[in-house]
């Protein structure tokens, strides 16, 4: 079976995937998230319940901006103070005024907001189920992907899932985790280096 509506596919239902297909919706892109998982926006309660992500103000008001933030159920904490010191430097655990490399202090404009994976996450599935322009693709991993579609020339690309359902379309972005099965089938080459961080924020 050939679905033929949708041309813009994000593949994984994580938080870049769905932030993501906010922007594209939020610009009047009609857009497919497709993700391996029954649930993609659902994530295990036990393992994000004690992560969380620190946004920048460009990325806090961006995700203002799609409807995120005020979706939270619990709003992000501003943070006022940043120090950085070296952990190589530290003689015994906690932080010492001498350890200080770098600091920036500004009681009235947060620096950055924390917030709790979970809450961004429920968020933006509450955003997205709101949205017209997003659909959701869910339980039917991709196991292939096609540069082009001798049945459909125009077709930038071409998804095939577990199912046989195929996905033609004309824009995909690969948001399915560091180890992208997508990235792979499409031989994208990565490169890896560590950058050898020693700066405690």
């Amino acid at each position: 079976m050939i679905n033929d509506q949708q041309k813009i596919i994000i593949v994984g239902g994580g938080l870049a995937g769905q932030v993501t297909a906010l922007m594209l919706a939020h610009h009047g892109h009609a857009v497919t998230l497709m993700d391996a998982t029954r649930e993609p926006t659902q994530p295990q309660a036990d393992a994000e319940s004690i992560r969380t992500t620190t946004l920048n103000p460009f990325a806090f008001g961006l995700l203002a901006d799609l409807g995120i933030i005020g979706r939270m159920a619990t709003p992000p904490t501003p943070i006022h103070c940043i120090e950085v010191s070296d952990e190589r430097l530290r003689p015994r655990p906690g932080f010492a005024i001498e350890d200080r490399l770098l600091g920036w202090d500004n009681a009235e404009a947060p620096l950055a907001h924390t917030a709790r994976n979970l809450d961004l996450v429920e968020a933006a599935r509450a955003e997205m189920a709101a949205s017209p322009l997003s659909t959701l693709h869910t339980g039917s991993p991709i196991t292939a992907w096609q540069p082009h579609h001798p049945e459909f020339g125009h077709a930038a690309g071409m998804l095939t899932d577990t199912a046989g359902q195929r996905f033609d379309c004309q824009l995909v972005v690969a948001c399915d985790g560091g180890a992208s099965p997508l990235r792979g089938m499409a031989g994208v080459r990565t490169i890896s280096r560590n950058p050898r961080q020693t700066a405690i924020v």
